[in-house]
């Protein structure tokens, strides 16, 4: 399977920190081959301290994934171009899904309006200039400005190395990558060796 590089990725998993502010929206660009899908929760007057009826549990085609999203936060998600169901879960009971037809080099944008008059949510693909507009105002779904600037320091120092470890860093971080998708469940134990035997075979 060449094409499962692009099978849901890029999502960025960091643990949520106690204490830290957060990292504000940046805008970026779909992997090659891939679509890029933002899922957001919009701000709400409404929104109560209640943490049960904030989190927001997201599945890509009925598996879990790892991270929540939470009260004005956001999450991006390069996935393959194919027909893919998108689902929101809150409190373990209420569901939302949406079935999208994805088409590589596209961004979708797909809000989650928790401000309804009784007290439930919406989950639905919104127009880019509505998505753009609203996304603007979150921030990344479980990260911190300390977890950010730690990997721009990584980053930074992989460019001072030569074209040959740049090459081995963005293996090993493709590999890393595809290892959490298997522990999420999101491929087979088969589909990531397979995966990672393609990744260390690419020139």
């Amino acid at each position: 399977m060449k094409t499962i590089k692009t099978l849901l990725l890029s999502l960025t998993l960091l643990l949520i920190s106690g204490c830290g502010s957060k990292v504000p929206y940046k805008t970026q660009e779909p992997l090659k081959n891939a679509a890029l899908v933002y899922i957001y929760v919009t701000d709400t007057n409404n929104f109560t301290d209640n943490l049960e009826t904030s989190i927001y549990q997201i599945r890509i085609n009925g598996k879990k994934i790892k991270q929540k999203i939470s009260h004005n936060e956001y999450m991006p998600l390069d996935l393959k171009a194919d027909e893919v169901t998108i689902s929101t879960t809150r409190t373990q009971i209420e569901e939302r899904s949406l079935t999208l037809h994805l088409e590589a080099g596209k961004i979708y944008y797909l809000r989650v309006k928790t401000d309804m008059d009784d007290g439930g949510f919406e989950f639905e693909e919104v127009k880019k200039s509505i998505g753009m507009q609203e996304i603007v105002k979150t921030t990344l779904a479980g990260a911190t400005l300390e977890d950010k600037d730690a990997k721009l320091t990584e980053l930074m120092e992989s460019k001072k190395s030569d074209a040959g470890k740049k090459e081995s860093f963005s293996k090993i971080d493709e590999i890393k990558k595809a290892h959490e998708l298997k522990e999420q469940g999101i491929i087979s134990n088969e589909e990531f060796e397979a995966l990672k035997k393609e990744i260390l075979n690419a020139k």
